[in-house]
């Protein structure tokens, strides 16, 4: 019932599954149902996080297993609930539940999300330093997260030496540093930067185009949609 199009039930839906597995004994037919259940919680509606949280907490031991934890980073990123994020996360350190790409995808989502540049330039070099230490700077897309993080917080330098180890081919890479030059007024630079790329796709163009717009150079944009 969970899995048959989980991003659509209701809060009540959601909670009359919840109840049915707590009359039933929340474990008695495994996790598998909780880890659909609380990722149910994290997609499918507003303050749904809450929820989930309550769900989480309430896990009997062993505790909540890595999916569900990553299910909790996934929820709290796209909620904007960065710090309630990297709680999730150090409590994975402290279960000794080693991170996989999704979670610094997530965690580096998390650092752009709902805290100043300041802090998020802080935070996001934090869970640089674990990505390197841990291995996982050669995942394409922990690299285009990283790339991503670092543009948005205004560390332009440190994006571009990421996207001079991508695939040239990685659009997202270069639509990110583009976008964060653009973000920041330096449209000559991001033009630069649009015209280098060999590989532009309508995404790519887009943010050139909207860079443009928003800073009403009209003429400039009109010229780049010929």
């Amino acid at each position: 019932m969970i899995r048959k199009g989980s991003a659509r039930l209701s809060p009540r839906a959601l909670k009359q599954v919840h109840g049915n597995l707590v009359v039933s004994g929340i474990t008695s037919r495994g996790l598998q149902p909780v880890r659909d259940l609380l990722l149910s919680c994290t997609v499918s509606f507003h303050g749904g996080m809450d929820y989930a949280r309550r769900l989480f907490d309430g896990i009997p031991p062993p505790g909540p297993d890595f999916f569900m934890h990553n299910a909790m980073l996934r929820g709290y990123a796209h909620a904007g609930a960065s710090h309630a994020a990297f709680a999730v996360y150090s409590r994975m350190e402290t279960v000794d539940l080693r991170p996989d790409g999704f979670t610094f995808c997530y965690l580096l989502r998390a650092c752009c999300a709902g805290i100043g540049v300041p802090a998020c330039s802080s935070a996001g070099w934090q869970v640089h330093a674990v990505v390197v230490k841990l291995g996982f700077l050669e995942d394409a897309f922990v690299r285009n997260a990283l790339i991503n993080m670092h543009a948005k917080c205004g560390d332009l330098g440190v994006a571009g030496m990421l996207l001079g180890e991508a695939s040239e081919r990685d659009i997202v890479a270069w639509s990110a540093v583009i976008a964060g030059h653009a973000c920041r007024g330096n449209l000559d630079m991001a033009r630069q930067m649009f015209d280098q790329c060999r590989h532009k796709d309508i995404v790519c163009s887009n943010v050139m185009l909207g860079a443009y717009a928003k800073h009403g150079e009209m003429e400039k944009a009109r010229d780049l949609a010929v």
